[in-house]
């Protein structure tokens, strides 16, 4: 009787953990975006194929990223992924990321690898560093690889519990650093305010930071209301600067090109605007403008002023000169500046009171009978900056 019980139950748990295995038929996964369970990626179109291209079945990930096949036959099968739902997250952090791994300062993950190889060619170069700045910041050309990029998964499907869920990672091309909501529309990170200084027309105008920070990179989309105003030249003495001018909108973008941040001091001119009709009009800056900081986050707020250039066509003359040294340079109204007058070694041996500019040619002459013969530096400098906006070099002569 005894065994009789005993092999009963044997049986009965042998039923029950073999129909368990031959109902488990179904194939389920989830689509995640850079691996992140808190980032599901919905209406993502997943395909079940053999390794030799044959499509088993086809299904959509629900509003969860969550995907089942049922009635899958045991056999080994690839996961490849495609969605239409609107890519994002791509800023100049990402390109200041990129830069970093090219410099060889990090490394980037497999998935963020992914996200960087924007022109599809396999490789991650600095040809997608400048896909990314010039062609999809500056230009809004579509990247060479597509919106999307997912990783294929192979998987051995045994038809058995132990085969639990499949997990598929994707990202927006561009995206390295994995901060878009798949399926979301975010607002701009930056609120980027521009005050516009200008009291009156001008056909050259300076866009300068509004408080000393240090910085990483910006991008800014400048949008005129008025055609008459758009500029049909960018300047700019900031190395790795870069601009496209379009129907009715300037579009800038910088980063540090050796991945080290600069200190910006409040007044200096990132960018000067030239040949347009700048007024107190109408220039808003668009959204998707921002900057970066130190570690290469998104900064929260930054500011910028449009006016006047502080110094334009500095001249200074006689040059070699014995007694005085006359200066000549055009300046908008308002601006306070000293000149200092220093040696070869760079030490200063004279500088002046700050003075109040008039809106147009300035005029100023500064006696250096004093001073030694031989070779001098002069420099103008603003109240509000360390920095020099005009500098050169003449002679003194006895």
């Amino acid at each position: 009787m005894k065994n009789f019980f005993t092999k009963t139950i044997l049986a009965v748990l042998f039923l029950a953990i073999t129909s368990g295995m031959s109902a488990q038929t179904s194939m389920q996964g989830t689509v995640l975006y850079h691996k992140n369970p808190a980032k599901p990626i919905p209406s993502v179109l997943v395909t079940l194929s053999t390794p030799n291209g044959n499509v088993v079945a086809s299904t959509t990930t629900n509003g969860q990223g969550q995907f089942v096949f049922t009635n899958i036959a045991q056999g080994t099968y690839k996961l490849s992924s495609e969605t239409t739902i609107p890519a994002g997250g791509i800023n100049l952090t990402d390109s200041y990321m990129l830069m970093l791994y090219l410099l060889g300062f990090n490394n980037l993950t497999p998935i963020q690898a992914l996200a960087a190889d924007v022109d599809g060619n396999g490789q991650i170069t600095w040809n997608d560093y400048f896909t990314i700045i010039i062609g999809w910041f500056l230009q809004g050309y579509p990247f060479p690889s597509g919106d999307w990029q997912f990783v294929d998964e192979m998987v051995t499907f045994t038809g058995t519990l132990k085969d639990g869920s499949k997990t598929i990672t994707g990202t927006s091309s561009g995206d390295l650093n994995g901060s878009y909501i798949p399926n979301i529309t975010k607002d701009a990170q930056t609120t980027v305010s521009l005050n516009n200084q200008l009291t009156s027309a001008t056909n050259q105008a300076d866009i300068n930071i509004a408080s000393s920070q240090e910085l990483t990179g910006f991008g800014l989309v400048l949008s005129f209301d008025n055609l008459q105003q758009i500029p049909s030249n960018v300047t700019s003495t900031l190395k790795g600067f870069n601009y496209s001018i379009n129907e009715n909108s300037v579009r800038v973008a910088w980063i540090a090109e050796d991945g080290k941040p600069v200190n910006f001091e409040k007044g200096r001119t990132l960018f000067t605007l030239e040949g347009g009709l700048f007024n107190e009009g109408s220039i808003s800056v668009l959204p998707e403008s921002h900057a970066i900081s130190t570690n290469g986050d998104i900064l929260p707020q930054f500011g910028v002023d449009m006016a006047k250039p502080h110094i334009t066509n500095c001249t200074t003359y006689p040059n070699p000169t014995s007694n005085l040294l006359n200066i000549n340079f055009t300046a908008a109204e308002n601006q306070q500046y000293s000149v200092s007058i220093l040696g070869q070694d760079g030490s200063q041996v004279m500088t002046t009171d700050y003075m109040s500019t008039i809106d147009g040619i300035q005029h100023i002459s500064i006696d250096v009978a004093r001073l030694a013969a031989g070779n001098y530096y002069y420099s103008i400098r603003n109240s509000y900056s360390n920095q020099p906006i005009f500098s050169g070099k003449f002679q003194i002569i006895r």
